[in-house]
């Protein structure tokens, strides 16, 4: 069985691929295990690091036009799934020595965009939705309630536990910690802080995060001050 796999239909579209520093196109025949890319479009633009080739499960599905994803070189990346529908000129940018456990983020609209900065930890089943997806519509004006109004932005050094979801128009700044299972909704300003709830709200601030377990943590911490 083929587990994997790189589709194109279309015409314009553009996959550059960077290994040991040095940027290519990648080859019309040319498989990279672990890898899937499909593109139904034209006009697209996906550029990917894989100088640490320390990934399982990378897919890329798009079903537009003119949509750009850049994933910058990360420290390890399992399950992130990226799809693109019901319109074009979406986009997508993951910052440098992020740690993904499991992924999905739904380009599911005309415009939409997300942004992640660098140094970011997220844990599996997290959902990023910067769209609604279907239209709530106000019956008595017709006007659409439920439009984009900025893209979803992951600031750096941020921790996002399991079961995160993100939904259109929210923002975490630099150096947030997301509780298991919150769902963030808005825009949220105050750096260092703890987020946790549905929808999230302000739990703890004046907080950092480290990637080591407390118990190691305290005691190699500790033993620098000896």
């Amino acid at each position: 069985m083929n587990h994997f796999w790189y589709k194109i239909n279309g015409y314009g579209n553009k996959i550059i691929i960077t290994e040991k520093g040095t940027e290519r196109t990648l080859k019309k025949f040319e498989k990279i295990k672990g890898l899937k890319i499909k593109i139904n479009g034209n006009n697209n633009y996906i550029n990917i690091n894989l100088d640490s080739k320390n990934f399982h499960r990378i897919t890329i599905s798009l079903h537009s036009s003119n949509t750009q994803i850049k994933i910058n070189q990360f420290k390890y990346i399992e399950n992130l799934h990226i799809t693109s529908c019901f319109g074009n000129n979406q986009k997508l940018e993951i910052g440098g020595n992020c740690i993904i456990n499991g992924l999905l983020v739904y380009l599911n609209e005309e415009n939409a965009k997300v942004k992640i900065g660098d140094n970011c930890l997220f844990s599996d089943n997290i959902k990023i939705w910067p769209t609604d997806g279907h239209t709530i519509i106000n019956l008595t004006n017709k006007e659409v309630i439920n439009p984009i109004k900025s893209g979803i932005e992951i600031g750096d050094n941020c921790w996002l536990g399991q079961s995160v979801c993100l939904t259109k128009n929210a923002k975490l700044p630099n150096n947030t910690i997301v509780g298991i299972g919150s769902v963030v909704t808005k825009q949220f300003q105050k750096e260092n802080t703890i987020i946790a709830g549905n929808p999230s709200k302000i739990i703890k601030e004046g907080v950092c995060w480290d990637y080591r377990p407390p118990a190691i943590y305290q005691k190699e911490t500790s033993s620098n001050l000896l």
